[in-house]
């Protein structure tokens, strides 16, 4: 995950684990980015149910907490966060990978900079912010009044204002075909 569990907790207790790999999908579409960093890349002897890699060599790079990714596959091809690396054997979490003994799979840390990390926080807190304020335009108490931006299709970005996802226009990469 870009962010851990724990981290998130600390601005919204009521997060799950699956919002924040919603998230992280979202910013990797976005961007048509996988941030992998192809320095620490290992190639895969097998994969092995429950959530274990067997790797052809000792994963210099990788520790537990580690976010990989597992490329060349035909069934597994998904993002995992390494819980336990015992010599050449990542134990992942994923849910089970479905049996296959395809060749030329490899693992690819990824690497998220800090401030992609900062501004999936800064989401995270807006959504804290406007949960209780979807679909109201304006609201008044007395002589108080408060009327909120409407934010049109044309301005969002998978419901957040476009100004939000500023962060990651850096690290847009073109895409090629189709």
């Amino acid at each position: 995950m870009i962010i851990t569990l724990a981290e998130a907790h600390e601005i919204n207790r009521t997060l799950s684990k699956e919002d924040i790999t919603g998230l992280e999908i979202a910013i990797r579409e976005l961007t048509n980015n996988n941030f992998q960093n192809t320095r620490v890349r290992f190639s895969v002897k097998e994969i092995m149910d429950p959530d274990t890699i067997v790797l052809n060599q000792l994963p210099k790079g990788l520790r537990t907490g580690s976010r990989i990714e597992l490329n060349n596959s035909d069934y597994n091809e998904e993002l995992h966060t390494i819980h336990e690396i015992q010599g050449n054997v990542l134990k992942v979490s994923s849910g089970g990978f479905l049996d296959e003994t395809k060749s030329g799979m490899i693992v690819t840390l990824v690497n998220y900079p800090q401030d992609v990390k900062n501004g999936v926080k800064k989401l995270i807190e807006y959504d804290m912010k406007t949960e209780k304020n979807i679909g109201v335009k304006s609201r008044s108490l007395s002589r108080v009044s408060e009327t909120y931006f409407d934010v049109t299709s044309g301005e969002n970005i998978n419901g957040y204002p476009t100004s939000l996802f500023s962060f990651i226009m850096k690290y847009r990469k073109f895409r090629w075909g189709t």
